[in-house]
């Protein structure tokens, strides 16, 4: 039961992951400005969004991403409870103004995704932010607890957050027929990397959120969820973990060949000495895990790669430079 209270700032930031949506924040910002900017240059094309809508294109990302983490907690109160995740602040609310809460963030980023779709030139784009916050919310309502429909969902989700960028970019450059001719031979390889980007991020969450469900197994047991933890045991589950980040290593590896192909000779030697070498690190923690609660640090570990790899879009734009 929520109830009412005062919350601190700290906890705050808390509820609504601050160190989460700062990344969402520093990963939109290097994807248009490292990625997508520096190769339209080559063509001496501009980018298309303005300073203040690509403010807003991500202050939206941020409300969703906000608006979801509430919805999540609201639903989970009692599970996160006993998980000891200890969300402090979601007790000390009202269930109304927790919901209240909930429907502005929403509402706030869909009138301006639907404002910055119109402004792209493609109003179907607004339903990108719709669509985002239904699956947020069916995720913390219904999926997560389902059998791997909850990580999907997110692992979606998460690989939004970098194609966002390109989908309005894009849809902006084909309003502009001048524009959109001299990028023509450039707009594949943005697409190439954006979408890159995209695979990574969504291949590293469903990585974690089966690092996090085996983490929970106890809790979601106890309240009814059906994991994937749950449904095949530990051992089993350690093997699709380590299969996965073996699977993700060999793509990377790939993507790196076509870097070091093209000349991205920065970006290839930064991701075998942290992403690859990061892979390899949690390969061993997860083999060495023994129990949920040594889980913590793998968890921890795949954030970071996760962080690394965002970060190697400062590398692709020293090559380019």
């Amino acid at each position: 039961m929520l109830m009412n209270g005062k919350a601190s700032i700290s906890q705050w930031f808390k509820l609504f992951r601050t160190a989460n949506l700062l990344m969402i924040i520093f990963t939109q910002v290097l994807a248009w400005f490292y990625i997508i900017r520096p190769l339209y240059h080559i063509h001496n094309v501009g980018l298309q969004l303005s300073i203040p809508d690509f403010i807003l294109l991500v202050l939206t990302t941020v409300l969703i991403a906000a608006g979801g983490y509430l919805v999540n907690d609201i639903f989970d109160i009692d599970v996160d409870d006993f998980n000891k995740r200890n969300n402090i602040i979601i007790k000390k609310l009202s269930l109304k103004s927790a919901w209240a809460i909930y429907f502005v963030l929403n509402a706030i980023a869909i009138a301006l995704g639907m404002y910055l779709a119109i402004q792209a030139g493609s109003y179907q784009l607004g339903f990108v932010f719709i669509v985002i916050a239904g699956l947020l919310y069916l995720y913390s309502s219904r999926y997560q607890a389902k059998l791997l429909w909850g990580n999907i969902i997110i692992a979606f989700i998460t690989a939004m957050v970098v194609l966002v960028v390109w989908l309005f970019e894009f849809m902006s450059i084909r309003d502009d027929p001048d524009s959109f001719v001299n990028a023509l031979t450039i707009i594949p390889v943005i697409s190439t990397f954006i979408w890159s980007y995209a695979l990574f991020a969504f291949l590293l969450s469903i990585i974690r959120e089966f690092i996090k469900d085996i983490q929970d197994i106890e809790g979601d047991t106890r309240f009814g969820s059906h994991t994937l933890p749950i449904a095949i045991g530990l051992p089993a589950m350690k093997i699709i973990i380590i299969a996965g980040i073996v699977i993700s290593m060999v793509i990377l590896a790939i993507g790196q060949a076509y870097l070091l192909k093209y000349g991205f000779r920065y970006a290839f030697w930064y991701l075998i000495m942290t992403v690859q070498a990061f892979f390899i690190y949690l390969i061993y923690l997860i083999v060495k895990a023994k129990v949920p609660g040594d889980f913590a640090t793998p968890s921890l570990v795949a954030k970071i790669i996760m962080v690394a790899g965002i970060l190697s879009m400062q590398l692709i734009y020293l090559d380019l430079a």
